[in-house]
């Protein structure tokens, strides 16, 4: 577990360096997942949790990229859509002085907050669920292109297939067009895409933002952070069974050495 509290500090400083560029430049954010239920139900990281969410609505997500490209902060790095070799179809934004290699992932960078975009979707729920599950194929075939996902044999087939008649950057480019031309609609309903169908929430839900305690500092949610939590996870004051409590994103972690040397000396090494 110590381990584990000192992976913590690390994305918290992470969280604090973001919620300080959002301040300064006038960005809403939420955090999003566990990382929500942590700081209603525990004030803070829930125990067992390894990773940290936030959402903002895509105005603000673009917003907030440009920002960190034009900004040369000394120790956070940033991977986005259509950089070689990322795979995901949101931002991840890394610690540089630390090395992090996830279960799923090829890639072996530092400790990381994800920062998901938060779309208008749909008017009606069933258009909603229709246009996240075509996201949710393109979002998959992308992935598959450079890494092996969880998902069953039959499904990792259908998406090798699919792969084969489109290039990792053509995918990256149709699924981000369409989520620019979504996020200039006023639909009923929003959701992050990279997240769960459950996700499909009223616009409201994104429309006013507060600080709450978060360990020893105060971070943004949304208000209206119950009906939220309560849609997508039910009981989320319960804690879940015993066998559950435990944290499962990570292989490699390194918190006293930088992922740029790791990566140069694996280089050299092969």
């Amino acid at each position: 577990m110590e381990e584990i509290k000192e992976l913590h500090e690390c994305l918290l400083n992470i969280a604090i360096e973001i919620d300080k560029i959002c301040k300064e430049n006038d960005i809403h954010y939420t955090l999003m997942g566990g990382s929500l239920i942590g700081a209603i139900r525990h004030k803070g990281f829930i125990p067992w949790d390894d990773d940290m969410d936030i959402g903002m609505v895509y105005a603000d997500y673009i917003k907030f990229i440009n920002i960190l490209k034009s900004l040369n902060h000394p120790w956070l790095t940033f991977d986005i859509p259509g950089n070689k070799e990322y795979e995901e179809q949101f931002m991840k934004v890394y610690d540089s002085r630390t090395t992090l290699k996830e279960c799923k992932s090829n890639r072996i960078k530092g400790v990381f907050v994800d920062v998901f975009p938060i779309l208008p979707i749909a008017n009606k729920m069933s258009t909603a669920k229709r246009r996240y599950y075509y996201d949710t194929v393109l979002k998959m075939v992308r992935y598959n292109k450079t890494n092996n996902s969880k998902s069953s044999k039959s499904k990792m087939l259908v998406y090798k297939l699919l792969g084969l008649f489109h290039s990792a950057n053509g995918l990256n480019k149709k699924i981000q067009k369409r989520r620019r031309k979504l996020s200039e609609k006023n639909y009923q309903f929003m959701n992050d895409p990279d997240g769960s169908i459950k996700g499909i929430v009223p616009k409201e839900y994104f429309s006013e933002y507060i600080y709450h305690e978060f360990e020893d500092t105060k971070l943004m949610i949304i208000k209206n952070y119950d009906p939220y939590l309560t849609h997508i996870f039910g009981d989320y004051m319960e804690l879940p069974p015993k066998e559950k409590r435990v944290p499962g994103h990570f292989e490699i972690l390194d918190l006293n050495h930088s992922y740029m040397d790791y990566n140069q000396v694996k280089q050299e090494r092969s």
